[in-house]
């Protein structure tokens, strides 16, 4: 995607309310010719052209990056070098993009702590973290919301995680409330991805893999027969059933296309009831999905990781 196209986009999404963005470290792309293109490098355009002062700006720290270590120096330091890379001098929510192996995690509590008190983040989020690991973090460095995956599709964080973070008060924003374009319902066969069967999130994601894709496909018709009774689309009744768990619930469904982006803001005006909410869920049982999240095993990857 080219980058004033991803400007232009970004733009539509402020001028229509979406105004919490985010992005990552993570996710860049090395060149050919051998220098790396940033996401956030693009979401700094966009912000500029916005106004700083319209946004909620989200980044993150990915410990894979720092050989699984999260340290006070390298907290600050990659901080920093994401708010260059964006145009700014404080970001609004910095995340730990996944527990850092290498470093206990109070210890990875005072690093963020030390990014608070340098003024580069004004609150501080965590993504795939057990409950027992955000408790102890909590109680050192105070959690604004935990990042999590959360769709009809992917729901192993109802049990223990989400009644955590209602007992201590913290926010979950839902990552890939969509499954990856699988509750799209326009998605049958890999052919459908817009990569093609060649997609590389046929190989990355459990229940997007050869023959897991289709069976899994099978089950989204239940959700699509709900949708079209309440005039909606697969993908407004999907992200509304994540909007809808809570006050607290906040999905973060992304796109490279406007339309797609004008479809799902759509799905903020739908209001479900308790019933609908359980019907939907019960239209996809959890047993009968096929794959794991990630293509690395069960808890490869999530919160289960870390329990």
């Amino acid at each position: 995607m080219a980058d004033e196209d991803a400007v232009a986009l970004l733009k539509h999404a402020a001028d229509h309310g979406v105004t919490h963005w985010d992005t990552a470290e993570a996710y860049h792309v090395k060149m050919e010719d051998g220098s790396t293109k940033w996401n956030e490098h693009v979401v700094g355009k966009a912000i500029a052209v916005v106004g700083r002062e319209k946004l909620t700006i989200a980044t993150k720290y990915m410990p894979k990056l720092h050989d699984g270590k999260l340290t006070e120096e390298l907290a600050l330091a990659t901080c920093r070098a994401s708010n260059e890379r964006l145009g700014i001098e404080c970001c609004d929510l910095y995340y730990v993009h996944r527990i850092a192996d290498e470093t206990p995690v109070e210890e990875q509590a005072k690093a963020m702590n030390a990014v608070l008190a340098a003024g580069l983040a004004k609150f501080i989020g965590v993504s795939e973290f057990s409950p027992k690991n955000v408790r102890a973090f909590h109680a050192i460095c105070p959690i604004t919301c935990v990042q999590q995956e959360w769709s009809i599709m992917n729901r192993d964080l109802e049990e223990e995680l989400v009644p955590v973070c209602r007992e201590l008060g913290i926010g979950i924003v839902a990552y890939s409330p969509l499954c990856r374009s699988l509750l799209s319902g326009s998605v049958k066969t890999a052919a459908d991805l817009s990569g093609g069967a060649d997609d590389s999130r046929t190989s990355r994601y459990g229940k997007l893999a050869n023959g897991n894709l289709e069976k899994n496909a099978t089950l989204i018709e239940e959700v699509t027969k709900i949708a079209q009774e309440n005039k909606v689309s697969t993908a407004q009744l999907s992200l509304a059933w994540v909007a809808n768990q809570g006050s607290d619930v906040v999905p973060i469904p992304g796109t490279t296309k406007i339309p797609h982006l004008d479809e799902n803001l759509k799905a903020w005006d739908v209001v479900l009831s308790k019933e609908q909410l359980d019907t939907i869920a019960a239209a996809v049982p959890q047993g009968d999905i096929v794959g794991d999240r990630y293509a690395g095993g069960p808890i490869a990857g999530t919160f289960r990781a870390n329990m």
